[in-house]
């Protein structure tokens, strides 16, 4: 996996396939705050698969930074493998067909969508 800081996102390129082998999630979020970035992007346009391994390791990326109130986004192509088995998974991340359409999209403010779902349980 190859990074990239941006400004307020993390870019980070999946060039082989979402395995969960390689840079642990809690790696990931430890150059994402060094970084100083607010969002990740996982840019799985070149993946040619994602398996159970890899959805836990997008999960517990996914975890981690909600619980520190940063976003996680997923650019994979509509028609390709890694979009269809998110999709299969019922997997509940955002996923965008490029990593531009990801990066132009607004981003929601998490503090707001936690205080939300905090009223809508209690």
């Amino acid at each position: 996996m190859n990074e990239q800081g941006v400004g307020r996102v993390f870019l980070l390129k999946c060039p082989g396939s979402l395995d969960g082998n390689g840079i642990t999630p809690e790696e990931v979020v430890q150059r994402t705050v060094k970084a100083g970035a607010k969002f990740i992007i996982v840019d799985a346009t070149e993946a040619s698969f994602v398996d159970t391994p890899g959805v836990r390791w997008l999960l517990r990326l996914r975890t981690l930074l909600e619980g520190m109130g940063k976003g996680l986004r997923i650019a994979a192509r509509s028609k390709g493998s890694v979009s269809r088995n998110l999709q299969i998974l019922e997997v509940n991340i955002d996923c965008y067909d490029s990593v531009a359409m990801a990066w132009r999209t607004p981003w929601r403010s998490l503090n707001r969508q936690t205080k939300t779902a905090r009223k809508k349980a209690a």
